[in-house]
């Protein structure tokens, strides 16, 4: 929950930005959707690279969410974690094998998809590996988790007393949205790892580790699914 010593205006800005960085993310995700069927893969990327990338761009300028943020304490903590991450690649990549034998046609679609757009146009490996990771943990674990937690609490009137069962609500909240959005469905996968994203920015309160963890996860996926 944000410090109540913190003045009311800054909250309000903060609420206001937060909330217009989720809605600005869906809007470009709908608008790309829509303007991506029937087209070339390569106009798809193209699509992806600039309306995700110019998002990104106006988020970082507009609000500088990472002005506060170290990295000096950030490599460790990521590397700590490798072994948590790994797991969860493991866990996708199963899923990916399952779904090549016709169980999880969603999952193999929006895999192959991303697969053919690098191999068509390796530029794509820049949404894939910096773009994506660093704008969806700003949407989704530092603005629309924040405004959730905070949001919760202010609908019970404040109060303290099932801060976790209210963080647990809004972690799991934000990782079905998240899902919903890698997949078109509800995929237990991506909702898994939301969970582990979520999780290290509880403990660590700096996206920068989620952001290195992020790119990781994207690394290792995208290089056993090129291999």
């Amino acid at each position: 929950m944000e410090q109540s010593n913190l003045n009311r205006p800054w909250l309000i800005r903060r609420s206001v930005q937060q909330w217009l960085t989720v809605g600005g993310y869906l809007l470009v995700w709908i608008l790309i959707g829509v303007f991506s069927q029937n087209v070339s893969l390569v106009v798809g990327a193209w699509l992806l690279l600039g309306g995700f990338g110019l998002w990104l761009l106006v988020v970082l300028w507009w609000q500088k969410p990472l002005a506060n943020y170290s990295l000096k304490q950030v490599l460790w903590p990521a590397f700590a974690w490798g072994g948590a991450i790994v797991t969860v690649e493991v866990v996708f990549i199963l899923a990916v094998y399952l779904a090549s034998r016709g169980t999880n046609a969603n999952l193999v679609q929006n895999t192959n998809q991303l697969v053919l757009m690098v191999k068509q146009m390796p530029l794509v490996a820049v949404y894939i590996l910096v773009i994506a990771p660093i704008l969806e943990e700003l949407v989704f674990r530092v603005s629309l988790f924040e405004r959730l937690v905070n949001g919760f609490h202010w609908f019970l009137g404040g109060t303290t007393r099932f801060h976790k069962s209210l963080i647990a609500v809004a972690a799991l909240v934000t990782a079905l949205l998240f899902a919903q959005v890698h997949s078109g469905i509800i995929l237990p996968q991506y909702v898994l790892i939301s969970l582990i994203l979520q999780y290290l920015y509880c403990h660590y309160r700096n996206p920068w580790v989620n952001i290195f963890a992020h790119i990781g996860l994207n690394f290792l996926t995208l290089g056993f699914l090129l291999v």
